[in-house]
């Protein structure tokens, strides 16, 4: 049950990393003015823009001398990054709730104890 939740972190993990990379991409090659129609910038138009449909036109872009400064691409990615977070954070909370049910589940109380049998840590002192 643990390995479920290592791989499904791994793998929100994997696809943040993804998301970043064409959001960040995107905003380098806005910023520098790069070519539109390069096709590797095309590429990276076409998948950070379907990305960044659910925010799309939030907010102007601002323009500067050496490009532009895609504001809708930064609030995308903050937007992803806090999703992806939140998730990750439900999942590890999830992944302790699901240890300690385990580790309670593991200990079997003994049918009979004997004095012999209990560890001395956990025996009564005698009071005299």
């Amino acid at each position: 049950m643990i390995r479920l939740y290592q791989l499904l972190k791994t793998l929100i993990n994997l696809v943040l990393s993804v998301v970043m990379f064409f959001l960040v991409t995107r905003l380098v090659l806005r910023f520098f003015g790069a070519n539109p129609s390069t096709p590797f910038v095309q590429w990276i138009f076409n998948i950070s823009n379907f990305l960044m449909f659910p925010f799309a036109n939030i907010v102007p872009n601002v323009v500067t001398q050496t490009g532009i400064l895609d504001m809708v691409a930064i609030i995308t990615l903050l937007a992803y990054l806090i999703i992806g977070y939140l998730i990750l954070g439900a999942i590890e909370s999830s992944t302790q709730t699901a240890e300690v049910i385990e580790e309670e589940e593991e200990y079997e109380y003994p049918k009979v104890a004997h004095y012999h049998d209990v560890p001395t840590s956990h025996r009564r002192k005698r009071q005299v």
